[in-house]
């Protein structure tokens, strides 16, 4: 009500004097703000897609969890979206523009004449085993043989494509291949009987190998590159916000050295994501992927050439693409040539990958 009226003049020259004083003591009371608090920015809001519920999501997952995208100046918020199409759609809209999803997509999407390139292969290799039924002792003992698929052009189909023809076996004459849908289907159809193998990806090989199936062959083992899991960005978006994904990249990078050094911490993480709670999948699943996230994760020229002979099969254009016009190495390269990346791994095993 007084505020209403006006204070007088005299009632309010009484006052002034005695609140000067107190604000000053109160201000050398207090504590003095963080160093360079005064100079702080706002952090640059990001929406980012992942494409996978499953351990390959970790180091973005623990990117969030664990601060490393705010320490570098990015509010991001993930967003999970179920298949490439729906993450490149909102990639290239402008509405999320940095992605984490399976590398073959957004090369598709290229070739298609959208404007996108990988800056970073963090899993670039393929990422499944092939399990069979234990009476199997050998590649050759497949011949006249099911095998089980999630769908016919997905990288399970590939996978056992590029296997059988390492052996000698044609796929579809010599072998049998069926598409199923998920996982969880094969899993279902060698318990059934229909199928006398099946390929997948942890946690569902550790299901597998309970079950009594073996391993004929781990792809992540093999010498050959392939885009599994990448981190893509429209091409407007590098050429008008470079910064933003060389602190994006920074955070990532950082993340994967968490991942492959912390391994409590990582399994806290795949945990919360997946909300897997058998301590065995996650144990198995965490270290099938340690050891294969790259520490220095550059996109190679190998991988996204290897997508594109198998997509030339099918498709002219990819046999006349250049690899090279697919990809931006030059950010983890300076993350790389600078040292920033190898001043995270203080005691690196000589043995590592990078």
């Amino acid at each position: 009500m007084g505020l209403a009226r006006g204070p007088s003049r005299r009632r309010t020259e009484f006052r002034l004097p005695g609140l000067i004083t107190a604000t000053i003591v109160l201000a050398l009371l207090l504590p003095a703000p963080p160093e360079g608090l005064a100079q702080t920015k706002p952090r640059t809001r990001l929406q980012v897609p992942y494409s996978t519920i499953g351990a390959a999501s970790t180091p973005t997952w623990l990117a969030k969890d664990a601060g490393l995208f705010e320490r570098h100046g990015l509010d991001v918020t993930l967003v999970y979206l179920a298949g490439a199409t729906k993450a490149i759609a909102a990639m290239l809209s402008g509405e999320a523009p940095i992605v984490q999803s399976a590398g073959t997509g957004t090369i598709l999407a290229r070739l298609n004449g959208s404007d996108v390139v990988h800056v970073a292969h963090y899993i670039d290799r393929l990422i499944q085993a092939l399990y069979v039924d234990p009476a199997i002792r050998g590649p050759a003992e497949l011949k006249g043989k099911v095998i089980g698929i999630t769908r016919f052009g997905a990288l399970t189909d590939f996978g056992v494509r590029y296997l059988l023809r390492t052996w000698n076996l044609v796929p579809i004459q010599d072998v049998g291949i069926q598409q199923m849908g998920g996982f969880a289907e094969i899993v279902a159809g060698m318990q059934g009987g229909a199928l006398h193998g099946g390929i997948a990806s942890p946690p569902f090989t550790t299901r597998m190998k309970k079950l009594g199936y073996r391993e004929l062959a781990n792809l992540a083992r093999l010498d050959f590159r392939f885009p599994s899991t990448v981190i893509s960005v429209p091409g407007f978006y590098l050429r008008s916000q470079e910064d933003v994904v060389r602190r994006f990249l920074r955070a990532y990078v950082e993340a994967i050295a968490q991942v492959k050094t912390n391994e409590e911490l990582a399994i806290r993480v795949i945990s919360r994501w997946t909300r897997e709670r058998d301590h065995e999948i996650l144990t198995e699943s965490y270290r099938f992927f340690r050891d294969i996230y790259e520490a220095a994760p550059y996109p190679t020229v190998e991988g996204v050439r290897n997508v594109l002979e198998w997509e030339g099969e099918r498709n002219p254009r990819a046999k006349q693409a250049r690899p090279e016009e697919f990809i931006a190495p030059r950010y983890v390269k300076e993350l790389d040539d600078s040292g920033f990346i190898r001043q995270l791994y203080p005691r690196p095993d000589k043995g590592e990958r990078r």
